[in-house]
């Protein structure tokens, strides 16, 4: 089984079907967690997995989010970032983001 792995925060990376692929893909997203403060951590982000028939789709678009930002005493941490894949503008999942803490 082959694998794309996408592990850098981009705000969207095109990513080409294989002409010897089969027709259906399956994509796993995480979100990126929260920045912590000094007194609390950043929350958790989601998760999603789904299978998709690419036979009609030659390209699809894959966001990674990034970790928010840590903050310090008074200042909370930044929210992550959400990850998704995108057909064209057409959103076809998203991984939900962490808050800050």
């Amino acid at each position: 089984m082959a694998k794309d792995v996408y592990s850098t925060a981009t705000t969207g990376t095109t990513w080409t079907k294989p002409a010897m692929l089969s027709n259906t893909i399956i994509i796993k997203a995480w979100g990126a967690g929260g920045g912590q403060s000094a007194t609390a951590n950043g929350g958790g982000a989601g998760f999603t997995q789904c299978s998709f028939d690419v036979t009609s789709v030659s390209t699809l678009t894959v966001i990674v989010g990034s970790q928010g930002s840590n903050g310090g005493t008074g200042v909370g941490g930044g929210g992550g970032g959400f990850s998704a894949v995108k057909n064209g503008a057409t959103y076809l999942f998203v991984a939900g983001a962490g808050s800050g803490g």
